[in-house]
């Protein structure tokens, strides 16, 4: 799939980023090095690696199902679940105490986080399933049913193992029926230092791999070197794609492994340690780096193209006069106009504070300019995210920013003042509320309604000990409340 990133222009809004939810930042997950460019034709979970998102229960439950460990079985994102032994970017790695990062981007309350690795004969080459992992977590942390910090550091201890392995990392969340799913590629080598032979130890393997993107005959691709002062001028090399052979980034990664491996003068290597002969031979598909001990300084590197043409899209979508109604009875409606030139495919969705969706739209659009709108339901006064994502009928996909708008209450739709006041005051002598019930804060004078928890009638608990909840002051309030006036 080839992928386009498309501007919108708005009027009178605010770009900002995303509100999602988590993934592993380090050592990087599968859908994080596609954000970051080291995986390639990942589709969409490019811009979401945080909203790998599927129900808990893993690994016995039926989701998210084997060869779709990778996506979490989410059709959107099942680039992930390509799987052979060069498909992805491998970290190099070592058994025994290694630390694993999350970013949160939603903070969410948290059962626990658990830690999967594959068996030592696992096959790489089959669809990531049950039966290749470990089924006893070989790290488990608890969350206490509270929310974390945005970054979240474990120190595990990583089972011993060789070569290409899997770590599958689980965030299980306590405040939603579902959880969030992480694989990571990672190169444990031949099993550590103590192993090493004298072949092995004189080679320093860079983190990232010698792979890109399908060229055209003409362009060129380069790749930098980098030390703690920046690039290291005298470790610089290029490929000049000079036929069709060369345009596929399988073939050009062998040829480009192949110049490094005659320029470098014996300071650099480019492919992949033969596990016999420990010979760095370069191959069709993913080529590792490794720097000569003498050239420790060496710490990473980046490829560059210089391309003869751009490809161009020649479809164009334009929003504009977005406006949203206010909200009556936990409903609005946002309405805006599309341009679109060509045939194009667009799903446009709202999302919460809570990155929760509370409305979608999905419509086939081919040169016309109209006016759409997006039903809302189950929202309440705060700011709110417009996404869109457009199609072409060849897979390229023109990518929206976020837009950040503000709903508000419709003055009418508030209780007279006389309902209010026959109201409970907060908190009246109970711990449990149901759905719905409405209360004044005695702090505050102001009238909250209790949310629904997934799955019960009641909001979510408050006592004396869990006062996080407290309307209008506790620090997760609006999670189980809205506030009415």
């Amino acid at each position: 799939m080839k992928l386009k990133i498309l501007a919108l222009a708005i009027s009178t809004l605010t770009v900002t980023g995303a509100w999602a939810h988590g993934y592993i930042q380090e050592p990087a997950s599968r859908a994080y090095q596609c954000k970051l460019g080291k995986n390639l034709d990942c589709g969409n979970v490019t811009w979401e690696p945080q909203s790998v998102e599927q129900s808990s229960g893993f690994p016995f439950t039926k989701l998210p199902r084997d060869g779709e460990l990778a996506s979490a079985s989410i059709p959107t994102f099942a680039q992930l679940d390509r799987q052979s032994a060069d498909a992805w970017a491998k970290t190099p790695f070592k058994s025994g105490k290694q630390k694993f990062t999350w970013n949160h981007t939603a903070l969410h309350k948290t059962v626990s986080w658990t830690y999967y690795i594959t068996r030592q004969d696992w096959d790489a080459n089959k669809p990531l399933t049950r039966s290749a992992f470990e089924l006893t977590p070989f790290c488990t942390v608890p969350g206490n049913n509270r929310a974390p910090a945005r970054f979240v550091t474990h120190e595990c201890r990583v089972p011993e193992r060789t070569g290409y392995q899997v770590v599958y990392g689980v965030w299980h969340i306590a405040d939603t029926v579902n959880s969030f799913y992480q694989a990571i590629d990672l190169d444990f080598g031949s099993g550590g230092d103590q192993n090493q032979t004298p072949a092995e130890s004189e080679w320093t393997q860079l983190s990232g791999v010698l792979y890109g993107k399908d060229l055209k005959v003409g362009d060129t691709v380069s790749v930098s070197f980098f030390d703690t002062n920046g690039i290291v001028n005298a470790l610089k090399y290029q490929l000049n794609i000079t036929s069709e052979d060369l345009t596929d980034k399988n073939r050009w990664s062998k040829a480009l492994a192949e110049v490094i491996n005659k320029e470098s003068q014996g300071r650099l290597q480019a492919g992949v340690m033969n596990s016999t002969t420990k010979a760095i031979e370069p191959v069709f598909g993913h080529n590792n780096l490794y720097s000569r001990s003498d050239l420790s300084s060496v710490k990473s590197f980046a490829l560059s193209y210089k391309e003869t043409q751009a490809p161009a899209i020649q479809e164009r979508i334009t929003l504009s006069h977005l406006t949203a109604e206010k909200i009556k009875g936990g409903k609005s409606e946002v309405k805006f106009n599309v341009h679109v030139s060509g045939k194009l495919n667009i799903e446009a969705k709202v999302y919460d504070s809570a990155d929760l969706v509370r409305g979608y739209l999905k419509s086939e659009l081919n040169n016309t300019n109209r006016a759409l709108s997006i039903h809302l339901d189950g929202v309440e006064a705060g700011e709110y995210i417009f996404k869109v994502i457009a199609t072409n009928e060849k897979g390229d996909i023109l990518q929206p920013e976020y837009i950040k708008f503000k709903l508000e209450n419709d003055p009418s739709d508030a209780r007279p003042d006389a309902e209010l006041n026959d109201l409970p005051v907060f908190p009246a002598g109970i711990s449990d509320y149901k759905a719905g019930t409405r209360v004044i804060q005695q702090k505050n004078q102001k009238v909250y309604e209790c949310l629904p928890f997934p799955n019960s009638g009641y909001c979510k608990q408050w006592s004396q000990s869990a006062n996080q909840f407290e309307p209008g002051v506790g620090s997760h309030w609006q999670m189980a409340w809205k506030q009415i006036n």
